[in-house]
Parts: C-alpha cells; sequence; structure tokens
C-alpha cells in the first residue's frame, strides 16, 4: 500500500491528510493507458543511453546509441525533435535529433549546456553557465533569458507566459529553491532550508512538480498521520520525494505529496493531459521509472529493469 500526504498551512502548522494508493508491479492496463511517450536515461545496455516507452511500459526502444552518458531527453512539442543533454564530448552539451533517429546534431558548440526543455513555440531553453537561455533548435538566435545567477533546470509553461526553475540560494550555497517568472521578472515560490529541485509546470499552468528533501513537518494535531509512517531521519534520510504546489501560492499553501516512500523518488514530470505524473524511484531497489495519478492513486513500475533508469521526461 502506498500513502498519499497532503501537508496544508494551518494557524501557523503543517497539517496533513492521508489518502490511500494501490501499487502494482504492472503498469497501468485496464481501460485506461496514459497518452504520449516517457524519454528516459538507462544504462541497461552498459552505457547511459535514451530510450523511449509507452506510459504502459511497452513498446520500449532505444533512441540512442553514442559512447558517452546520455542524461536527459525530451520530446518537441509536435513530437518530431528529440534534444537530448549528453557529455559524450566529455563536457555536457545540447544535441538535436529527429524524432525518426536521424543522427543528433551539436547546438552548443564550445558553450556547457545542461538541462533542455522546449517551448511552446518550438524554442529551447536551458541552463548555460548558471543562467537560463534560449535559443532556436539549431542552436541559432541564443539568448540570456533569466539573469539571475545560479539557475538551473528550467521549464516553460504550455501558454508560454512562464518559465519555472530552481536557484541556488548564494547566501546558503546548496539550498535551491523553486522560482517561476518571465523573462522580465521572477518570483520565488519556496522558502524551505532543503533541495528543492527540477520543477515542472503542469498543462495547464495551475501546479508544479519537483523532488525535495525538506521534512515533511508534521504538527502534533497530525500525529495520527505520523504514526503510520516510517521515521525519515531512523532510515537515513532525509530522502527524496515528490511534491505538487500550486503556481500560485507556492510552498505557503498545500503541498501534496502523490506517492511518499521512505526512498529516493527523484525528477518528476507531467503526462499530456496533467492527470499523471511519471518520476524516477529507486524504492524497488534500483532505479526504476514510476508513474502515478496527481491525486496519489495508481502507482505502478513501469520499467522493470536491472540497472539504472532515470531522468524520465513525458511527451507527446
Amino acid at each position: 500500500m502506498e500513502t498519499v500526504y497532503r501537508v496544508g498551512r494551518s494557524s501557523g502548522f503543517l497539517m496533513a491528510l492521508v489518502l490511500v494508493a494501490c501499487e502494482s508491479n504492472t503498469g497501468p492496463s485496464d481501460d485506461i493507458v496514459p497518452p504520449g511517450t516517457i524519454l528516459f536515461s538507462s544504462n541497461r545496455t552498459g552505457d547511459f543511453e535514451i530510450f523511449s516507452m509507452k506510459a504502459d511500459g511497452s513498446d520500449v526502444t532505444q533512441v540512442t546509441n553514442v559512447p558517452g552518458p546520455d542524461l536527459i531527453a525530451e520530446a518537441s512539442p509536435d513530437g518530431s525533435k528529440i534534444v537530448v543533454e549528453s557529455s559524450r564530448v566529455g563536457s555536457s552539451k545540447l544535441y538535436v535529433m529527429n524524432a525518426g533517429g536521424v543522427e543528433a546534431v551539436n547546438i552548443s558548440g564550445a558553450n556547457v549546456d545542461q538541462h533542455p526543455s522546449w517551448s511552446p513555440d518550438g524554442r529551447l531553453v536551458f541552463s548555460r553557465s548558471g543562467r537560463v537561455w534560449v535559443a532556436d533548435p539549431n542552436g541559432t538566435n541564443a539568448t540570456q533569458g533569466i539573469g539571475i545567477p545560479s539557475a538551473e533546470y528550467p521549464d516553460w509553461s504550455s501558454e508560454g507566459a512562464t518559465i519555472a526553475f530552481a536557484w541556488d540560494n548564494a547566501v546558503h550555497p546548496g539550498n535551491y529553491e523553486i522560482w517561476v517568472g518571465s523573462f522580465f521578472s521572477q518570483r520565488r515560490l519556496t522558502t524551505d532550508p532543503a533541495v528543492d529541485y527540477a520543477p515542472r509546470i503542469s498543462p495547464d499552468g495551475t501546479k508544479i512538480v519537483f523532488h525535495s528533501n525538506r521534512s515533511l513537518g508534521l504538527s502534533a494535531s497530525a500525529a495520527e498521520v505520523s504514526r503510520t509512517l516510517p521515521d525519515r531521519q531512523a532510515s537515513g534520510g532525509p530522502e527524496f520525494d515528490i511534491f505538487i504546489m500550486d503556481t500560485d501560492d507556492g510552498d505557503q499553501g498545500t503541498l501534496t505529496v502523490p506517492a511518499f516512500h521512505p526512498a529516493d523518488d527523484l525528477f518528476p514530470d507531467w503526462s499530456p493531459d496533467g492527470e499523471w505524473i511519471v518520476f524516477a524511484s529507486n524504492r524497488t531497489g534500483d532505479s526504476e521509472i514510476f508513474v502515478v495519478r496527481a491525486d496519489g492513486t495508481e502507482l505502478r513500475n513501469i520499467s522493470n529493469s536491472p540497472g539504472t533508469d532515470t531522468r524520465p521526461r513525458w511527451g507527446p
């Protein structure tokens, strides 16, 4: 059985509600298979390469096959192209390829680029030298989009007005927080003294999912809930969990933890319809790809492969 946390604030304290979901080792089946294709990085063939699969774990296909680790891949909004972050030549570069498998082209040149994502109109947003940059998919017209230093892992909302990113707090290095904004103004959404990282904006723009090793912070009034859950510190924590927050309120509003487990749950992303979340987790002993409904139900391990499957991105 899996526990779903819903953490909110009341009179200055964090409150929690619990829902229960069942876990299965098969993909979403019966009548519902979530839409789209999931790209992920895996070392199942020895080197980290990019693979694709459907959200029920079927149609697993190796997308890249080049010496050197390929770490993140995301399909363009129309599904025609794939951007890949890879350190196959030593430093991290971005490569763009046609979805049909045509050879990937280095669009970074001599630059070190990381954490790519697509804009709604087919441009790329990514991290370069600790800043958020944008460029055309062939690497031209590259400009600095957000000048805040130590900004990483940007994600562009589907309506095109908002970019979410993780910011490394200069006062407390390593204390990443989630920010949102445009090229002209930004605001901070999280304030916890922990690592809040890898934000992804829901398709409707109202929520952000991210991973964090923050304490769940249950108050005394939630003691009944806390007794039903493992002690994160006793198990060697704090581990990373998947959190969902409102784009407007950030962590001052309600935080939902859709798939709590005393293991590391990392790199979440939304399904194209906003109903599901994909993430990587080592809860089975090695890192696998899981999907779960955003309300915490129907948790599934969809990769079930020896080795490390990680950094999933859900596309069309």
